[in-house]
């Protein structure tokens, strides 16, 4: 379903794309199932609204902005996999006890909304549970969620050497069924799968040299997409409309419209302006990650070219210090490489909803390194008033 609703590209505007869902009586009961819990299966005679077409404008090639484009950073090499040292991996996760009859608790939730929807304790029968199959299961799901590329013959090993001597703190008997019971248990087969997942991931992914590709990606020859989202209007931006994800993102792009030091900037739109950074994740696996903005600003006769990222709520969000440690690496290498200075900026929404200053430099004037970055790029402590 999610496949299908994804928007066919190069459509028309006023092409109405549906999507048909072929279910069985059982699937319509469990719609309807779903409506008795609360949560809520609308329908509509009203087709949403056709989106607007947005593309870079050949009369404002003034505004248009070359990103630089480096080599693959990373490439899996799987080739010493089953030398990997269980050394590495902590030890004494969890302890091995078990206390016959507890129940695991669940809580179900809406995956949106995060309304819950009920309570249940599941108790389940310890006799039934086989510690190859729990090894096998945490196997092909440590696969899945480093995204390897080795076969299941290769991490089974590693799985069962860890469980062996050092997951519990210590040498256990395999035979000893509380090993799988333990395993078994939700809570503890997930932690399992976080701590091997990362450790194997970044055992098999190697940084390669990098290199300056010829070819920039230039905004300019950006294909022509629909939005149907927020837009806002700009002059100083290569497209005709300014895709924006959120009110935020439109405040800001008024903020870099009237900066007098802006000289040209372009909101990115994902896949669609193609500007993806590759890092690699807590989870072990390589993930591209989107900046929100791109811009050129004058100070004196200096130009700088910056990558933007506007922020709300990042609690959340654990991979968050992996994209900015990347975004500030990508900077370096790319300043290195063509001689044109490009940083990184992160704009908190608390620090600066409704409070932009009249200029660039001042915005940066208002920001601090990181800890243990060196590009400014996050808001400094203290009075929130902005530099002006």
């Amino acid at each position: 379903m999610g496949r299908g609703l994804r928007l066919i590209r190069d459509m028309p505007s006023y092409y109405a794309q549906i999507v048909e869902i072929v279910g069985t009586p059982k699937f319509e009961d469990f719609v309807k199932g779903l409506e008795i819990e609360g949560v809520g299966v609308g329908s509509t005679k009203t087709p949403p609204p056709p989106g607007v077409h947005i593309f870079p404008m050949k009369e404002r090639t003034t505004y248009d902005i070359d990103v630089p484009q480096l080599s693959q950073t990373y490439f899996r090499n799987y080739k010493d996999i089953s030398a990997f040292d269980i050394g590495q991996l902590p030890t004494g996760i969890v302890p091995l006890d078990w206390k016959p009859g507890d129940p695991i608790k669940v809580i179900i939730s809406h995956g949106l909304t995060e309304v819950q929807l009920a309570r249940k304790s599941i108790k389940f029968d310890p006799d039934q549970i086989f510690l190859q199959d729990v090894l096998a299961g945490l196997t092909q799901s440590i696969i899945r969620t480093a995204k390897l590329g080795c076969q299941f013959k290769e991490v089974y090993p590693i799985v069962e050497n860890y469980v062996a001597k050092r997951f519990f703190g210590g040498k256990v008997d395999l035979n000893n069924p509380t090993v799988a019971r333990v395993l078994g248990r939700h809570e503890v087969g997930t932690q399992f799968i976080r701590v091997v997942a990362e450790a194997l991931g970044k055992h098999s992914t190697q940084t390669q040299q990098i290199k300056l590709k010829p070819e920039p990606i230039r905004l300019s020859e950006t294909r022509a997409f629909i939005w149907r989202r927020r837009l806002c209007d700009a002059q100083k931006t290569i497209f005709n409309k300014v895709a924006c994800f959120n009110a935020f993102e439109e405040e800001f792009c008024l903020f870099m419209e009237n900066a007098r030091d802006v000289e040209a900037f372009s909101k990115l739109a994902e896949w669609f302006t193609r500007f993806g950074l590759e890092y690699l994740s807590e989870k072990g696996s390589v993930r591209l990650y989107y900046p929100d903005f791109v811009a050129r600003v004058l100070v004196g006769a200096t130009t700088t070219m910056w990558v933007i990222e506007t922020k709300g709520r990042e609690d959340w969000d654990t991979e968050v210090p992996r994209k900015d440690a990347h975004a500030e690496w990508w900077c370096e290498q790319v300043t290195k490489e063509t001689g044109i200075q490009w940083r990184y900026a992160k704009l908190p929404y608390r620090r600066f909803h409704g409070k932009f200053p009249s200029s660039f430099a001042a915005l940066v004037e208002a920001l601090k390194p990181a800890r243990g970055l060196t590009l400014i790029f996050e808001a400094s402590d203290g009075d929130d008033a902005v530099v002006e």
